[in-house]
């Protein structure tokens, strides 16, 4: 097996572990609670997400500069084009990994491109890779169907040019001012993305509240 046909496989079984099949235990930390804000003429909306929540790593490959965050979110409520509208917050009679999270992506163009040669990379996953991209940093948002209370899961990704987050995987406590901002309203993996429901440029911002 080559290596990207390696690292397409590794990619599934991450995201699959990423939107609801990981478990651990975390240590208590002493949490500082970030508000994360975007707007545009057609969105608006927050979540607000805590530094210390625990830190998942890419499970087989701690080198691929993807991490995830259980249970990061304390509180959301978001409204794209007035039809996408969730709101919510942090629910201790659901397990950790039901509970929305984000998740820190740092993509590399020469990757991007790569993968696309490979004719076993998922096609779910070409959903998240844009062929032409040259490369992006982002800050995902994620809602579990348990959250939610639905068979599916919503994603928000808000995308900022290469470099961003200077290297690192750690959730942000600052962001460029600008971002595109794409909303994935019925993500049921592994199946599909689902319909891509909202994609414009926002404006973002992050403050901490104490």
């Amino acid at each position: 097996m080559n290596f990207w046909k390696k690292l397409s496989l590794i990619a599934t079984i991450a995201i699959a572990i990423f939107l609801g099949q990981a478990v651990i235990n975390p240590a208590p930390a002493q949490a500082t609670p970030y508000k994360f804000s975007f707007n545009s003429d057609r969105a608006n909306g927050y979540f607000i997400f805590d530094d210390s929540a625990p830190k998942l790593p890419h499970p087989i490959r701690p080198d691929v500069p993807i991490t995830q965050y259980l249970g990061s979110v304390l509180e959301y409520n978001v409204d794209f084009a007035e039809n996408i509208v969730e709101q919510g917050a942090k629910n201790p009679a659901i397990a950790l990994k039901d509970n929305p999270k984000t998740v820190i992506y740092l993509m590399d163009s020469e990757i991007i491109k790569l993968a696309y040669a490979d004719e076993q990379f998922p096609d779910i996953e070409r959903q998240l890779l844009p062929q032409d991209s040259e490369g992006w940093d982002e800050l995902a948002f994620f809602i579990p169907g348990p959250a939610r209370q639905s068979p599916v899961s919503m994603v928000v990704r808000f995308r900022y040019p290469e470099g961003a987050f200077s290297g690192s995987t750690a959730q942000p406590t600052e962001v460029p001012s600008k971002a595109l901002a794409l909303v994935f309203p019925e993500y049921d993996f592994p199946k599909t993305m689902g319909e891509l429901g909202f994609e414009e440029e926002v404006q973002t911002s992050i403050e901490k509240l104490s």
